[in-house]
């Protein structure tokens, strides 16, 4: 039994050997390779760079606004620098005499249609005045100056109706320009933009076609 314990023995230190001689350097060799890499946390995020870039800037619109009356300004509604968009009011020019002249034309078209009515009525009157002249014609009581006398009253009545009615006609179109030129005193920008220049400033006379204001989109 001792011999065989005695052979034993060796062979149980030779394979303790093996594995130190072996295995522990693979594994310390293993743990150097493992903490020899480091591995960051991925982050996604926008990457900003500046490069140069040579070019020009092209306006789509820009121009001078003008003035389509002649008028005093009353009041600058934006200053250099303010965005503006389409149909916003950029100068109000003195709209007080355009309010007259309005209030003048609606009382002249009132007192035109008047005339009218009268001419009207005075033109049926001789229509029957003349009616009852021809009825005389087989009467001793009928005479041929009375009756061209008639004929030209009521030519006379007929041509005062036409031009009554074109004296109301051209009324409504003075009526309808004075409107116009009375919204005109809203100078408004005629596309969205950026104020650029001030050509005029409150109180000055400005006449039509004079620059107001310049405008770049």
């Amino acid at each position: 039994m001792i011999e065989k314990s005695v052979i034993k023995w060796p062979m149980i230190s030779n394979i303790f050997l093996f594995l130190f001689v072996f295995l522990v350097p693979s594994a310390v060799i293993s743990q150097q390779r493992a903490s020899a890499v480091d591995i960051d946390k991925v982050i996604s995020e926008p990457l900003l760079q500046t490069m140069p870039v040579i070019g020009r800037f092209v306006a789509k619109e820009s121009g001078i606004v003008a003035t389509r009356i002649a008028e005093r300004v009353h009041k600058m509604q934006v200053q250099v620098g303010d965005r503006v968009e389409k149909g916003d009011v950029l100068v109000e020019l003195a709209s007080d005499r355009l309010d007259g002249q309005i209030q003048i034309l609606k009382a002249d078209l009132i007192r035109m249609e008047s005339q009218l009515a009268k001419e009207i009525a005075n033109n049926r009157k001789m229509k029957q005045t003349h009616k009852r002249i021809l009825a005389l014609r087989t009467s001793s009581a009928f005479r041929k100056d009375r009756e061209e006398d008639s004929e030209r009253d009521l030519e006379i009545s007929k041509e005062m109706v036409t031009r009554a009615k074109a004296d109301i006609l051209q009324s409504k179109a003075k009526l309808k320009m004075g409107k116009i030129a009375l919204q005109d005193a809203n100078i408004k920008a005629p596309y969205p933009g950026v104020v650029l220049k001030q050509h005029t400033l409150p109180g000055n006379y400005v006449r039509v076609g004079d620059p107001i204001i310049t405008l770049l989109n």
